[in-house]
C-alpha cells in the first residue's frame, strides 16, 4: 500500500523543506538579532528546560505506547521514543506539524501492522493531545476572561466543532458513507480492495473510550510539563 521508494524521497525531502524555512526565518528575523539574543541566555535556566525535555518525551512515548496496546500494536518503549523523536523533528520543521504524520511509516515499519491499524492509531494518539489541550485553554481562559471576554465562547464553539467530526468518523458506516465519494472518485480501480482493506483495520483498531482516559490524564500532565519548559525557556531569554 505504501511505495517505499516514494516514502525515502518524502523523508528527504521533508528535512530540505525544514532548512529552507529556517534559512527564511533567520533572513527575516536578521543573523545579528538572532546572534545577541543567544548571547544573552542564561545557561542555567535553558540547562533546567533541557533537563524537562526528556521525561517529558518519555511520558508522553508512554501514553502513545499505551494506546498502541489497546490496539494489538506492540513496539517498545526505546524504538517509539525514537520514533517520537523523529516525527517531533519533522514536525517542527514542517508547515502546521504535518511532518509528525510520519510516524505512520516508522511505526508500521516497526509493528509490521497495516498501514490502516497505525494510521488510527497516531490519529488517536493527536486527538488525545488535541483533546487535553482544549481541556487546559478552556481552564485557562477562566483565568483571562475578565480581559478576553469572547474566548470562553470560541473555544466551546471549536470543542463543539471537533466534537462533531468524531462523531460523524467515529462509526465505521457512518465514515464509511462519508468518505465513499472521495473513494469512487479518486481510488484507482486497481487500488480500491487494498484501501477498503487498510479502512476496515482503521476502524477495527480504534479502542473504546474507556482505554483512553489514563492516556488522556497523562497527555494533561506533558502538556503542563511542557508549558513549564516554555516558560523557562522564556526567562532564560529575560523575556
Amino acid at each position: 500500500m505504501v511505495n517505499t521508494e516514494k516514502l525515502k524521497r518524502l523523508k528527504m525531502a521533508l528535512p530540505l523543506i525544514g532548512i529552507g524555512i529556517f534559512v527564511y526565518i533567520v533572513q527575516d528575523i536578521g543573523p545579528e538579532k538572532i546572534y545577541e539574543a543567544l548571547m544573552n541566555i542564561d545557561p542555567v535556566l535553558m540547562a533546567i528546560s533541557f533537563l524537562i525535555f526528556f521525561p517529558r518525551i518519555t511520558l508522553s512515548t508512554y501514553k502513545w505506547q499505551l494506546v498502541a496496546k489497546t490496539q494489538g500494536i506492540e513496539v517498545g518503549l526505546p524504538t517509539m521514543i525514537q520514533i517520537n523523536i523523529i516525527g517531533l523533528f519533522y514536525g517542527t520543521i514542517t508547515p502546521s506539524g504535518l511532518g509528525d504524520w510520519m510516524r505512520i511509516f516508522y511505526l508500521k515499519e516497526e509493528s509490521g501492522d497495516c498501514f490502516g491499524k497505525c494510521t488510527s492509531n497516531v490519529i488517536i494518539d493527536q486527538f488525545i493531545e488535541l483533546f487535553s489541550l482544549f481541556i487546559l485553554a478552556l481552564f485557562g481562559s477562566l483565568l483571562i476572561i475578565e480581559y478576553f471576554p469572547g474566548i470562553l465562547v470560541a473555544l466551546l464553539c471549536c470543542g463543539a466543532f471537533f466534537a462533531f467530526i468524531i462523531f460523524l468518523f467515529e462509526e465505521k458506516k457512518r465514515g464509511k458513507r462519508l468518505l465513499r465519494m472521495v473513494y469512487d472518485i479518486f481510488v484507482p480501480e486497481r487500488l480500491k480492495q487494498k484501501v477498503a482493506a487498510e479502512f476496515d483495520a482503521f476502524y477495527h483498531g480504534i479502542p473504546p473510550l474507556t482505554k483512553l482516559v489514563i492516556p488522556f490524564l497523562i497527555a494533561v500532565f506533558c502538556y503542563a510539563l511542557f508549558f513549564v519548559q516554555i516558560y523557562i525557556v522564556a526567562l532564560s531569554f529575560s523575556i
